[in-house]
């Protein structure tokens, strides 16, 4: 049986802390796709109630513990960079979605007026 040097508390350190970043980065995409598809959501903890209808938030601190464990699983397994990418993607689609639908609709000004000058002249026989 071959013993690790590290004391315990590095090790559990070394795998949660990944881990939390992990699951704060996987939740905060939730959460954004929540609000992106519903435009609002709550949430009740317990005693706490969290609200919120912009998923600029959740794309943010996503996107930060995706960052952050991005920096922390830089020298370890492959998989934990893998899962790290995996989440920065994931939030910068969620980013690009959040963008677009933030956009308002537009229609085109110039063509109700085209049609409308060319009835006039029809009209008056100009043409």
């Amino acid at each position: 049986m071959t013993r690790s040097r590290e004391p315990l508390h590095k090790r559990l350190l070394a795998l949660l802390l990944p881990l939390t970043l992990a699951g704060i980065a996987v939740g905060g995409a939730l959460v954004a796709t929540k609000v992106l598809a519903d435009d609002a959501i709550s949430i009740l903890l317990g005693p706490l109630r969290f609200r919120s209808s912009d998923s600029t938030d959740a794309i943010v601190i996503g996107g930060v513990a995706a960052v952050v464990l991005l920096a922390v699983a830089w020298r370890r397994r492959r998989w934990w960079r893998i899962v790290a990418w995996s989440c920065l993607v994931a939030i910068f689609a969620l980013c690009l979605v959040s963008l677009a639908k933030t956009g308002h609709e537009t229609w085109p000004v110039g063509d109700g007026a085209l049609i409308e000058l060319y009835t006039i002249h029809a009209l008056e026989g100009h043409q």
